[in-house]
């Protein structure tokens, strides 16, 4: 709550191999549970600006029989600005195995130009149930998976045709230090 997270695209850095997967994101939710996202400044990064994700353990080490995978379940996103990111500003996928699962995550009040998928804080808002729509999105979030197991940032973006736009306002300058306003 309270960060500034900006610019984590440096594939050159040193990090595990399961870290080396989420270079291009913000704030990345992989395999998470009851996590409160909120407050936060998110700007500048390659792939998500705040990502909610399965940790898909038995895809990532496929040969260790003790792998599991992990939903992300009961996570919320609330109140963070978020902008330029290349692929969305919010996304998420909640279990590798069940497109319609929304694992009761939530979206709410937070100032975007995009998510994946497209309207997610409308279909999956904090407080109110999950629309029924949500049902309905097409391939486009299943991407984000793609995205994070692709080799590089370029090859990521590229699984995206064209980006989700949201229909919200750009987040301005008083948004930005309304959020930041706390750090």
């Amino acid at each position: 709550m309270g960060n500034t997270v900006y610019d984590n695209n440096n594939d050159g850095t040193a990090a595990i191999d399961i870290a080396q997967l989420a270079i291009g994101n913000g704030i990345l939710i992989a395999g998470g549970n009851d996590n409160v996202v909120e407050r936060n400044l998110v700007y500048d990064h390659d792939i998500v600006g705040i990502g909610v994700i399965p940790l898909p353990e038995k895809v990532i080490n496929p040969d260790n029989p003790d792998a599991i995978n992990f939903d992300a379940r009961r996570n919320r996103v609330i109140g963070n600005v978020v902008r330029q990111s290349r692929a969305a500003d919010l996304a998420l996928v909640t279990s590798i195995t069940d497109p319609k699962d929304a694992g009761r995550n939530c979206f709410s009040r937070n100032r975007v130009t995009s998510s994946l998928p497209v309207g997610l804080q409308r279909l999956l808002p904090c407080g109110k149930p999950a629309s029924k729509a949500f049902e309905c999105w097409s391939r486009e979030t299943f991407l984000l998976i793609g995205m994070m197991m692709a080799g590089t940032c370029q090859e990521a973006i590229s699984k995206i045709e064209e980006p989700a736009r949201e229909m919200t306002t750009e987040a301005t300058p008083a948004d930005i230090l309304s959020a930041s306003s706390f750090i």
